[in-house]
């Protein structure tokens, strides 16, 4: 019957029927089988994601070398001879240097049991049962340095992972003038999802050109740091501290804790919280100060999003999926959720309050795949 308010009737909110809760759980259905199929070849898509994350970053160097006059294959070449050149002395030297850090591992343990006797007779001291205190909480310093170093070594050997990778990027360098020639004929330079396509390469190749910048004033930082305190292989720790700058949020907590564990271990406590400080006022000033004059707004998504989205790509793709967290959320947002009705309250949810577009970000233009073209 009807119910009658205020000599008004009262509609009932329809209920959901069986059509809709359909179209809500296939798309659902789908995803999961989809990202049930990418955790199973994240070993083949993720040279292929990163080599398309690095060509992003490397779009504004092929425009500024087309802008100075050099045809497009001289421009692609210099380019990729580049990547590689670089792409070979980082391999180089970060093989070199973890072979450095295995083979002194054993006299950082010995130092270690040192550092950890010295804190354990203060304890004492203190009147802290230091033995119950062990057993109860299985606490062993050599496990904590060893899980240091494995992860610091597990990310580089990551990064060290290139060879894929770098034979991708060169193909995708020497074809995004074909590719981009031949997706305008395909779909039309006005079709809607075009111009989100355009609009997603330009801003987030805007944004980790800069976030890379950053990252690389920031390492050199923390290397002079490590460098002026004396703690061993300070620039193999300003390498990690610019890799896991594109790492949101949890990359300078990567960063962090392996030189500052290495300085406790060489220098003890007050080397290492002098470490500590500077890693926290270095990048701090950087993140909060210098970043957000040069990145605007960001690209539109919330600090727990990001965050959230470097677990879940980490747990999808393994290591890799961290660095890629940033640029495959920001892909579903602008190329899925906010191409359809039913999804744009999604890309709404996930986004920041204002959903402004980052101020340091270039209007609509010219696509970043035709720089090379």
């Amino acid at each position: 019957m009807p119910r009658w308010a205020g000599g008004r009737r009262i509609r009932a909110m329809p209920g959901p029927t069986r059509a809709s809760i359909t179209r809500l759980l296939l798309p659902l259905a789908a995803s999961v089988i989809v990202l049930a199929g990418v955790k199973q070849a994240a070993g083949i898509l993720n040279p292929l994601l990163l080599a398309l994350f690095i060509l992003l970053v490397l779009v504004p160097m092929l425009r500024w070398l087309r802008e100075r006059g050099l045809p497009g294959w001289l421009a692609v070449t210099t380019v990729a001879s580049f990547v590689l050149l670089v792409g070979a002395v980082g391999v180089t030297y970060t093989v070199v240097t973890a072979k450095e850090i295995s083979d002194k591992l054993p006299e950082y343990k010995d130092q270690l049991a040192e550092r950890q006797e010295t804190v354990e007779n203060w304890l004492e001291e203190q009147g802290v049962d230091v033995a119950a205190l062990k057993e109860d909480n299985n606490l062993d310093g050599n496990d904590a340095l060893q899980f240091a170093v494995d992860f610091a070594l597990g990310m580089a050997s990551t990064l060290t992972s290139t060879v894929l990778m770098g034979v991708v990027l060169v193909y995708l360098l020497a074809e995004s003038a074909g590719y981009s020639k031949r997706f305008h004929r395909a779909i039309g330079e006005q079709a809607p999802f075009h111009r989100a396509l355009e609009d997603f390469a330009r801003d987030l190749g805007k944004f980790m050109n800069l976030r890379a910048w950053l990252g690389l004033i920031a390492a050199i930082f923390d290397a002079i740091l490590l460098w002026a305190l004396g703690v061993d292989f300070a620039v193999f720790w300003g390498v990690l501290s610019f890799a896991m700058s594109f790492i949101p949020n949890v990359g300078f907590i990567i960063a962090l804790v392996p030189p500052t564990v290495l300085a406790f271990i060489e220098f003890g406590v007050v080397k290492s919280l002098v470490v500590l400080g500077g890693y926290i006022a270095i990048n701090s000033g950087i993140d909060y100060i210098v970043a957000p004059r040069m990145l605007g707004r960001g690209l539109n998504l919330s600090p727990l999003v990001t965050f959230l989205a470097v677990v879940f790509w980490a747990w999808i793709l393994g290591a890799p999926g961290a660095f890629l967290a940033l640029p495959l959320t920001l892909a579903i947002k602008k190329l899925v959720l906010e191409q359809f009705e039913e999804t744009r309250w999604i890309a709404a949810v996930i986004g920041t309050d204002d959903g402004a577009r980052p101020a340091a970000l270039e209007p609509a233009g010219e696509a970043p795949a035709d720089a090379a073209g």
